[in-house]
């Protein structure tokens, strides 16, 4: 139960692009863009440092319609369209405690931030000045049985 997604308000002035996914993704995995392919869609790869510039975050829109699938075990197939956002200072969004590496415990003021050679973003306690985007972590709940954080940008380029 680590995907259960919440749609959150992203800007008017976001920038959102279509990718394929390159591999299995969920909700909140970082991807580098790269160039763009014949379908007019990004082709990616994981961030390669935590300076890599160009990331983007995974925000899929799930829409189970079988009984048999609930919005909790939703998976991008790897070459499926998905959207994802340009982080911008002050964007929110929410996202299940399992789909960050907890280097430290996910919890209130803890930071999330590209993790090199990862597509899962890594929680960790202090920032250390050179990262190209992160985030802090303003909450965490449970939503249907299901741990969850809520973090604002607070660093982008």
């Amino acid at each position: 139960m680590a995907n259960l997604n919440v749609l959150t308000k992203v800007s008017k002035d976001a920038t959102l692009y279509t990718i394929l996914a390159p591999a299995s993704l969920v909700a909140g995995n970082a991807v580098e863009l790269l160039t763009r392919n014949a379908s007019s869609t990004f082709n990616v790869q994981e961030p390669t440092a935590i300076t890599t510039l160009g990331v983007a975050i995974a925000i899929p829109v799930t829409l189970p319609y079988g009984v048999e699938t609930e919005e909790n075990d939703f998976v991008i197939a790897t070459g499926a369209d998905v959207r994802v956002v340009i982080p911008y200072k002050g964007m929110m969004v929410d996202f299940p405690v399992a789909n960050v590496t907890a280097t430290v415990a996910v919890a209130e003021n803890a930071y999330v931030i590209i993790d090199a050679g990862a597509y899962k973003m890594e929680c960790v306690a202090s920032l250390g000045g050179t990262e190209s985007v992160a985030f802090q972590i303003a909450r965490t709940y449970t939503l249907a049985g299901v741990a969850m954080f809520s973090m604002r940008c607070v660093k982008s380029l």
